[in-house]
């Protein structure tokens, strides 16, 4: 993502949370445009929500999905949502923790526009663009002057344990003036902190996906195989009674067999738990991605 296209070198700013850098889109005295393709949730909606403008490709899929972990959606996106489609849909989209198709959520005007996958990146540009071109050169600030008149509650609560899988392209149009140069570049530095931190989030993930697949693996074997032990216990007390019923056998025979097949029965059992337990571990895993 580039931010800043005139070559300079430009310092880092302090690393910001979640929060803090989302009331830094909110302090930006220029429009912002959000390009939304893929999958939108979490960390990645609150990005798009926290934009002017969101324009989205027609096969993106968004949501509040936080209430499937246990959490809340408590950075603003909540608000936001009551903003632009009413506290009905907002409540909605919170409590059910659902993935929108675009054109929804164009219908209850939370996405101002939707065009096909492959027209995104110019759809964007061309509105960005159109924004240039017009009042906001002579410092019109319409975004800020509604933000006078509300306040969002969830911007003010420290930083949440997020779960963050999108693909939330945001673009700005660079204005002339030193006081929005440095704003952009404080949000530029602290964006890429951020795309770190989702990078990591990732990687965090992918590593519980394939350790919660290969335990799995792990107990469906052991389930398997105790599985032929408990076969191979009761085929054994089967030929131990009839060795009893006969008289070939004796009573010391019968209760070695019969205790195999108690142990082999509570070995399954456990190996059971232990597959069932894997398995919760791994939709709980998938969840996150």
């Amino acid at each position: 993502m580039e931010l800043l296209s005139d070559g300079a070198e430009h310092s880092v700013a302090p690393a910001l949370n979640f929060t803090e850098l989302l009331q830094v889109f909110d302090r930006l005295p220029i429009p912002i445009v959000a390009a939304v393709h893929g999958v939108c949730v979490g960390g990645g909606l609150e990005l798009a929500l926290a934009a002017d403008l969101i324009v989205a490709a027609e096969s993106a899929k968004i949501g509040a999905v936080e209430a499937t972990l246990g959490l809340n959606p408590l950075m603003g996106a909540i608000q936001r949502i009551t903003e632009r489609a009413g506290a009905a849909r907002a409540k909605e989209m919170a409590l059910l923790a659902r993935r929108y198709d675009a054109r929804t959520l164009e219908k209850w005007n939370i996405i101002n526009r939707v065009v096909a996958d492959e027209q995104l990146p110019e759809a964007s540009v061309t509105l960005a663009h159109e924004l240039a071109n017009g009042a906001t050169r002579a410092r019109y600030l319409p975004t800020l002057g509604l933000q006078a008149n509300g306040s969002y509650n969830g911007l003010e609560l420290d930083r949440l344990v997020w779960n963050l899988s999108a693909a939330v392209n945001l673009s700005w149009l660079i204005y002339d003036g030193g006081n929005v140069r440095g704003i952009l570049r404080e949000g530029a530095a602290n964006l890429a902190a951020l795309a770190a931190q989702v990078d990591s989030i990732r990687l965090q993930i992918r590593v519980e996906v394939e350790q919660a697949q290969l335990a799995v693996s792990a107990a469906k074997a052991a389930l398997g195989a105790a599985d032929r032990s408990l076969s191979n216990a009761r085929a054994r007390l089967d030929l131990a009674e009839v060795r009893y019923r006969t008289g070939v056998g004796n009573g010391i025979e019968l209760s070695d067999a019969q205790l195999a097949a108690t142990n082999a029965s509570f070995q399954k059992l456990q190996a059971q738990l232990k597959l069932d337990t894997a398995r919760a571990q791994l939709t709980k895993a998938l969840a996150r991605t």
